[in-house]
Parts: C-alpha cells; structure tokens; sequence
C-alpha cells in the first residue's frame, strides 16, 4: 500500500515554439523617419506623445535602448498616463538595472534605483490626478 508516496508523473508534450521573426531593420528605420518628419508637424500633447511611444518602441526593438529610454522619458513628460511610455520605461530600467548589478556598478545601480524610484513617484501622482 503506497498512500503516502508520489506518483510519478506522465511526460507532457510541449508544443515547440515558432521561430523569432527577424527584425526588418530598413524598414523600422524607414518608419523612424517618417514618424520624426510626422513628429515635427505635431501640436497636440496626447498625439506627440503617441509618436513618441511608437519611436521609442522601434529603438527599442532596434536595441537602442538609450534612445528608447530618452524618447519615453520624453513622451511621459509631456503626457502624464499610464500606457506604453510607463511600461517601457519601467521595463528599460529593470534592465539597465540588472545590466548595471551583473556588471558589479555600485554607481549604475544607484542611479537606475533613483530613475525607478522618480517613475514610482510619477505613477503616484498620475494615481492622484485621476480622482
């Protein structure tokens, strides 16, 4: 009588995942530029920023992530909501983070930690300007 001991469990079968689509790097250019020349003509705060969300979205898939970070940073400035800007940034900063502890950086880690903690602060006071 075995009613204390485990069973073994029965293999499952995972599905193999498709391969990664290979990034079009010309045409996330092409649309980089388009959307700069689309940007300049922009007035609106909530449009600007929309623009600026999708330019830092292709740095960032371009691994451009400076870049990707100053345009959201940018974009979160001029519009204060929750959305993609909020999002990327706090992933970006996860990961310079974690960039900067494998790297042993006690300054980069400070400074990342001071860049989530403002973000926090942001996501407060965007909390607060809802109600």
């Amino acid at each position: 009588m075995n009613l204390f001991k485990r069973r073994p469990r029965k293999p499952t079968s995972t599905p193999e995942a498709p391969p990664p689509t290979a990034i079009d790097e010309d045409a996330l250019r092409a649309e980089d530029t388009e959307l700069t020349a689309t940007l300049a003509k922009t007035s609106g705060a909530a449009e600007r920023a929309s623009l600026l969300d999708r330019r830092a979205g292709i740095a960032k898939n371009l691994g451009n992530t400076d870049q990707a970070i100053s345009l959201f940073e940018e974009s979160l400035t001029g519009h204060e909501v929750f959305g993609p800007a909020y999002k990327g940034l706090l992933e970006l900063y996860n990961l310079k983070l974690a960039e900067a502890a494998s790297a042993g950086d006690d300054a980069g880690i400070q400074a990342w930690t001071t860049k989530i903690d403002e973000l926090t602060a942001t996501s407060k006071r965007i909390m607060r300007s809802q109600y």
